[in-house]
């Protein structure tokens, strides 16, 4: 009777139990990931079309309003065109256990592509540069016409920190979405 499946495991899980789920005729939430390659991921992709089932992973930020905001208002050319944006990712260490079955950008940095993809649609990336050691890393690359710089650090000795800025040829505005209370209206 269990028409579908909420899969929030460990990353390195989250393959072998899509595919189950999958194979059992379930639809399937998960978290992100849903493999640790892009051939797996397709398979898990072309299984649920072939099966006519639901594979939703959930990127949480693609849904949180004050992003939907920021993305009519760059639409709308508010802002200009956007030249250049900066996402920045720091969780602190103390207080969590951390999943290593991922690394820094597994875990944090595909939220902030989620970001790009959901502000500014599917783009190319164009030059991609990375810096990683350890918990940190720093990405840099074109998306489409727009510089994107990205930090991540999942052991930061600060306060949580959660910002997207973007600069534009009109505007620019930061995003702080660590704090609602600061929201756009």
């Amino acid at each position: 009777d269990i028409k579908a499946v909420i899969i929030t495991t460990q990353f390195n899980t989250h393959y072998a139990l899509i595919k189950k789920a999958l194979m059992a005729d379930k639809d399937v939430f998960t978290e992100k990931p849903i493999a640790d390659t892009l051939e797996k991921a397709r398979e898990l992709i072309s299984l649920a079309k072939e099966k006519g089932l639901l594979l939703v992973v959930g990127y949480l930020y693609m849904t949180e309003r004050d992003f939907y905001k920021l993305k009519i208002l760059m639409r709308r050319g508010f802002f200009g065109e956007v030249r250049r944006v900066n996402l920045i990712m720091l969780n602190p260490v103390d207080g969590r256990k951390l999943d290593y079955s991922s690394n820094v950008i597994e875990d944090l940095g595909v939220h902030q592509l989620s970001i790009l993809l959901m502000l500014f649609g599917k783009q190319r990336i164009i030059n991609p540069q990375v810096e990683a050691e350890g918990e940190q890393a720093n990405i840099r690359f074109n998306y489409g016409r727009v510089v994107v710089n990205i930090e991540l650090d999942r052991h930061y000795k600060g306060s949580r920190l959660r910002e997207v800025a973007v600069w534009a040829d009109k505007a620019s505005v930061i995003l702080d979405y660590t704090h609602p209370e600061r929201a756009i209206d």
